[in-house]
């Protein structure tokens, strides 16, 4: 007969519960995840579960509470935050080398006005090719050259 387990925390989506679970079995608390068996639960069901519970013995469900109620912090070591955005002097109508709102270097070139072009080079035969200026795209931020830098 298996022993009889107490919920002792409904985590609000895995990576939580993953975690918790891991400090709690760092501290000597045998942890059942209820995650590890919702593996076919997905999108829109796994919201009707309200989310993974961690589930321990009674003897030591005091103990875990306790653990719970001030966790470590994540480790967000390999994770870079920026508090400023770069600022980078770009002028309209040049090619810019970096964002003027991330900073970052991920800019492709959308060539404008290509109907109105492409009908003028058809009608005079190729002698004209009034292509207007490039539109700048940030892969990254979604910045674009026709809207002024925000911030």
């Amino acid at each position: 007969m298996q022993a009889k387990l107490v919920t002792v925390k409904q985590c609000s989506d895995p990576a939580e519960a993953a975690f918790l679970a891991n400090y709690l079995e760092e501290n000597g608390i045998h942890v059942e995840n209820s995650m590890e068996k919702m593996g076919a639960w997905s999108g829109r069901y796994s919201m009707l579960a309200r989310g993974p519970v961690l589930r321990v013995y009674p003897k030591d469900a005091p103990k875990a509470r306790q653990l719970l109620q001030n966790p470590p912090p994540p480790i967000d070591e390999d994770y870079e935050f920026q508090t400023e955005a770069p600022k980078t002097d770009w002028i309209p109508g040049e090619q810019p080398q970096a964002c003027p709102c991330c900073g970052s270097g991920n800019i492709v070139s959308v060539p404008g006005n290509l109907l109105r072009g492409w009908l003028v080079s058809v009608l005079t035969f190729g002698i004209a090719k009034p292509f207007g200026a490039p539109l700048w795209i940030c892969r990254d931020c979604d910045w674009d050259s026709r809207r002024e830098r925000q911030g």
